[in-house]
């Protein structure tokens, strides 16, 4: 299954790398991909985030968005969970 996670406001840092531990750490198995950009409160500058598996990679501070606009994209690809369970997830724990 693949869900895409797209929000234009910027995010808090803290709530996004929870959201990201706790949903690796619950479902290490399920998760076989997650890559994208995230748009966060107190940078301009988009972080990019990826994983594969429970790899985890070091996120890294891009210069610039790749096409000048600033939104979350977020893109996961896993198996056993359903794609509204992921965005309900999300918006529970990073945007509330």
């Amino acid at each position: 299954m693949t869900c895409s996670l797209l929000h234009e406001a910027p995010l808090d840092e803290a709530r996004l790398r929870n959201w990201l531990t706790m949903i690796f750490s619950l479902r290490p198995h399920e998760i076989l991909r997650l890559k994208g950009f995230a748009r966060l409160s107190h940078s301009d500058e988009p972080l990019f985030i990826q994983a594969v598996g429970s790899i985890v990679s070091p996120f890294e501070w891009l210069d610039e968005w790749p096409d000048e606009k600033p939104e979350t994209r977020l893109v996961l690809i896993f198996k056993g969970m359903s794609p509204q369970a992921v965005k309900k997830s999300f918006e529970r724990h990073v945007l509330t």
